[in-house]
């Protein structure tokens, strides 16, 4: 007779492998999740199968309201602005997949991230299952083709609850540049905003309220013909105090403009002296190039129309004993005519606009206290500096590179200057931090992409 313990093995055994391929029934997945950074600062969410079965993995991760992903890979879907959905394909035991996010970083400080991921097969362990990241990246600010927009954008990113520490807003046409340039000067603790000539622009308002809570200076640059003085009496009705900084001329302007930062104590002994005359981008980019370092330095910069000097520059000058000339660009930005009569002076130019922002970056970098920028490496934001309109970025990054120690550089839609190129491909112990002022229509993913593999392939 068989025994009863002999027939329930023979069961077992006949049993044994149904059972071991039921996935849903003894099967189970260690499934993993990390966060962590690349080279070129995109998130890795990387989901693991450490076994023993087959299993997909979902990892869902929360990004705060600081980070924008601003490109998935094929698996991650947005779900809300703030959600990331990631599904594996199936993994088998000891296998892994790994979701590069492009993020922008749109406010300062840490910013936490969190992701957890479950299994379609049962999870002997729980305690590997969630990660957490704090990143910390130079931040870019997301704007577009509005300058009033724009400008409020970077206001907010630049003083987010800390309207005490503002002791002015300067307020610009946002149709020319002349009077924005000189007006940088004044930006490097206080923001530039953009309004049309006729009308104070109901967003810049806004942000002059949010700022100037209980009412404040406003600088207005330029005369009736720059802004009307309609928009000075709609400050005056909101509670604020507009003082008009304005010449006969935008030469005047930026004198006035001058006389206004020596009053407030800045040192006049040396004056950048550009053009801000012409059409398009190649009459303002060797300019705006070191408006960065303006907004750092409360440095002075007066206006020439680059073919003539202009003598109420070399008289202001010399009744505030100036000594030293740094002049925005070549001969052709501003000829050796024009700079007739002004004491030590001192080009500053590359062979071409983005070989010259290269140049005025590096007056700013040399200006950085020690101990300050991100962690004593280089950083830059990027501005396209071939765009027509896209000057108003570029005197928005002035102040965000006053911020950080981190000056502007020159790209276009598509590609990179050489100059700029090599200005970031410097052999570092650690990659260099950039940051792309400008949406996508203005600066295409493609550039900063490229630029990282650069800095990362330097070495």
């Amino acid at each position: 007779m068989r025994s009863p313990l002999l027939a329930v093995a023979v069961i077992l055994l006949l049993l044994a492998p149904a059972a071991a391929g039921a996935q849903g029934i003894f099967a189970s997945a260690d499934i993993s999740a990390l966060l962590r950074t690349s080279y070129d600062d995109d998130l890795l969410i990387q989901v693991a199968n450490d076994g023993p079965s087959d299993a997909t993995g979902v990892a869902v991760v929360t990004l705060p309201p600081g980070l924008l992903a601003v490109d998935l890979p094929a698996g991650c879907v947005a779900e809300g602005p703030t959600t990331l959905r990631c599904t594996t394909p199936e993994l088998m035991p000891g296998s892994r997949t790994t979701f590069p996010v492009e993020i922008v970083q749109t406010e300062r400080g840490a910013q936490q991230v969190a992701a957890s991921v479950q299994g379609t097969a049962s999870d002997p362990r729980s305690a590997n299952d969630r990660a957490t990241i704090s990143i910390d990246t130079l931040p870019a600010p997301v704007v577009g083709h509005d300058p009033v927009e724009d400008a409020v954008v970077v206001s907010r990113m630049r003083f987010r609850g800390a309207a005490a520490r503002v002791p002015h807003v300067v307020l610009a046409r946002s149709d020319d540049v002349a009077d924005a340039l000189a007006g940088t000067a004044l930006t490097g603790n206080a923001p530039l905003l953009y309004t049309a000539t006729g009308a104070l622009a109901p967003a810049t308002a806004e942000e002059i309220d949010r700022v100037l809570p209980d009412g404040g200076t406003v600088l207005v640059l330029g005369g009736p013909g720059a802004i009307a003085e309609p928009v000075v009496e709609a400050l005056r009705t909101r509670g604020h105090h507009p003082v008009r900084l304005a010449g006969v001329s935008r030469i005047g302007t930026a004198l006035a403009v001058a006389e206004r930062l020596v009053d407030s104590g800045a040192d006049p002994s040396t004056v950048v002296v550009a053009r801000a005359f012409g059409e398009g981008a190649a009459a303002w980019a060797d300019a705006v190039a070191f408006g960065a370092y303006a907004a750092s330095t409360a440095t002075p910069v007066l206006l020439t129309d680059g073919d003539v000097g202009s003598r109420e520059v070399a008289a202001w000058m010399a009744e505030h004993a100036s000594a030293r000339t740094i002049v925005a660009g070549g001969p052709a930005a501003v000829s050796d005519t024009a700079l007739a009569g002004l004491p030590g002076v001192q080009r500053v130019a590359g062979p071409d606009r983005a070989g010259t922002a290269v140049a005025a970056a590096g007056l700013l970098l040399a200006q950085r206290p020690a101990g300050e920028g991100r962690d004593g490496d280089a950083a830059f934001h990027l501005v396209n500096g071939y765009l027509d309109d896209a000057w108003t970025h570029g005197l928005l990054a002035a102040g965000l590179a006053a911020d950080e120690h981190a000056p502007l550089l020159y790209v276009d839609t598509h590609d990179a200057p050489e100059a700029t190129e090599a200005a970031l491909t410097s052999c570092r112990d650690s990659p260099v931090a950039i940051a792309v002022v400008g949406g996508p229509e203005v600066v295409d993913p493609s550039v900063r992409a490229h630029l990282d593999e650069l800095d990362a392939n330097a070495c």
